[in-house]
């Protein structure tokens, strides 16, 4: 069945309420109107029987809007009817100072439930309005009105009276409920807010207490007024005491590596101008010791402006340096020789590919082994036999250039690739290394070192067959120093 009460169609409370008080109101003043009628016809008032029914016929105006949700259009409504009918009726012929003086305190009544502040100043705006008509009307004789005369007034005059101070009776017992709910609802809104804000305390010092405890750093920033919030961790992480340096983005700015700050300060730009809605990048920043630790920042946007413009950023700050520190080792022992530090076998196909597919030629590639390594692991020890390898690469590294890939590829074998190198280049290389060779040997002559050295070039992609080519010439060295050392 369909809801036919005043109050259908209004979702908020308040609203409800409102309107149950304007129709209220419109069906109170219709009896009112009615009861004015009758009293008036038995003395033949026909002013006030006219201004009455027109009265009344308008209340159709606001009990329409009210049905169709203009609320605050129908209050208003029915309280300019109100003043607009009692002035009319103190005008026509009933006295200013009995009829229109009980009648307007209760129309504030009416008007002060039910219109906001605005309509209410509009409502007291036309009343003013009213009252001066009335008093200046009645000064300068426009119209005589004929004063309640309550010793010998009839059962008419009293009816009317009975009537109005009816409608104050009702208007005073809708002002105490609306006081009373609103005490109720204050009330329950302060135990809300109280409850609210002890679990609000409760979440901060959960907070506080994580943040202290925790290694990682917060961070809060007021874009506009430039406001910042670090945590406690977030000092600590970098050796501070709290609140040692300024909170604010030019003092994180500062502390961050110059080779870093330009794209760690565009990714917290592309997040202010709307771009992204968050960020991650890796970055360093300086200590209070000065030292330089590896941070992994994380940002979100958790306020706009209308132009789409970050008004506050929140985010975290992680210490990285022992993980970057550990995938450093782990990056470095995947591609070096654990026993000489110099590049391993992996790392060296992988610049031969890197190298066939280049723009970098001629490749020059020059292939040493070191003789005589197992007589020197059975009769020394595997222990000598491991430092002869490591002064072999410490020899080699002294004589090849910062961009050449030099690498142990076996266990007495060594390799060197030489990016945009000519063969009469990596000849002259080779003779440096025999001249370095022969100082050392004469340096050592307990732990002297023998290598067989062989070197080729390429000129175009053909790198592979060049590596070959360099192998057989290092051992075609190792059998021409055979024969001449048995000679």
């Amino acid at each position: 069945m369909k809801d036919w009460s005043p109050q259908a169609g209004y979702v908020h409370q308040e609203d409800r309420r409102a309107a149950g008080i304007v129709n209220t109101l419109i069906y109170t003043s219709l009896v009112t109107y009615v009861a004015v009628i009758l009293t008036s016809l038995v003395s033949s008032d026909w002013k006030l029987i006219s201004v009455t029914l027109v009265g009344g016929a308008l209340q159709l105006i606001p009990f329409t809007l009210v049905r169709h949700g203009y609320l605050r259009a129908g209050s208003l409504t029915v309280v300019l009817n109100a003043i607009c009918t009692v002035t009319v009726i103190a005008t026509v012929g009933q006295g200013i100072n009995d009829l229109a003086l009980i009648a307007f305190p209760i129309i504030f009544i009416f008007s002060g439930l039910t219109l906001d502040r605005k309509y209410f100043r509009i409502s007291v705006g036309f009343s003013l309005i009213a009252v001066c008509w009335l008093a200046v009307g009645d000064a300068l004789g426009w119209f005589t009105p004929a004063s309640l005369d309550f010793e010998n007034s009839h059962w008419v005059v009293l009816s009317m009276v009975s009537a109005l101070l009816i409608v104050a009776g009702i208007a005073v017992d809708l002002l105490a409920e609306n006081m009373r709910n609103n005490l109720d609802q204050a009330r329950q809104e302060i135990v809300q807010r109280q409850k609210a804000e002890e679990a609000l305390q409760k979440s901060n010092n959960r907070f506080s207490l994580i943040m202290d405890a925790t290694q990682d750093g917060l961070w809060d920033w007021i874009v506009e007024s430039n406001d910042s919030y670090f945590s406690p961790g977030y000092y600590r992480m970098l050796g501070y005491e709290v609140g040692e340096f300024p909170m604010n983005s030019e003092a994180w700015l500062e502390l961050i590596h110059p080779g870093d700050r330009e794209h760690t300060l565009r990714v917290n730009m592309d997040c202010i101008e709307g771009i992204t809605e968050q960020f991650e990048v890796e970055y360093r920043m300086k200590t209070k010791s000065g030292e330089w630790r590896w941070i992994l920042g994380r940002g979100k946007c958790v306020e706009r402006n209308t132009q789409g413009r970050a008004l506050r950023l929140l985010g975290t700050h992680m210490d990285l340096t022992d993980r970057k520190h550990a995938e450093d080792l782990l990056r470095y022992q995947g591609t070096h020789d654990s026993l000489t530090g110099i590049y391993n076998r992996s790392f060296f196909e992988e610049q031969l590919m890197r190298l066939e597919r280049s723009r970098e030629f001629p490749v020059s590639i020059v292939m040493v082994d070191v003789d005589k390594l197992k007589i020197t692991n059975d009769t020394l020890g595997h222990a000598a036999g491991d430092e002869l390898l490591r002064e072999t690469a410490d020899l080699l590294k002294s004589v090849f250039r910062a961009g050449d890939v030099l690498a142990r590829i076996g266990g007495d074998e060594f390799s060197a690739l030489l990016p945009s190198t000519e063969l009469a280049t990596a000849e002259e290389i080779t003779t440096r290394i025999k001249e370095r060779l022969m100082n050392h040997n004469l340096m050592n002559p307990n732990m002297p070192i023998h290598l067989s050295i062989g070197a080729a070039t390429a000129q175009t992609q053909d790198i592979f067959e060049t590596f070959k080519i360099a192998d057989q010439r290092m051992y075609a060295d190792k059998a021409a120093r055979k024969l001449n050392g048995s000679k």
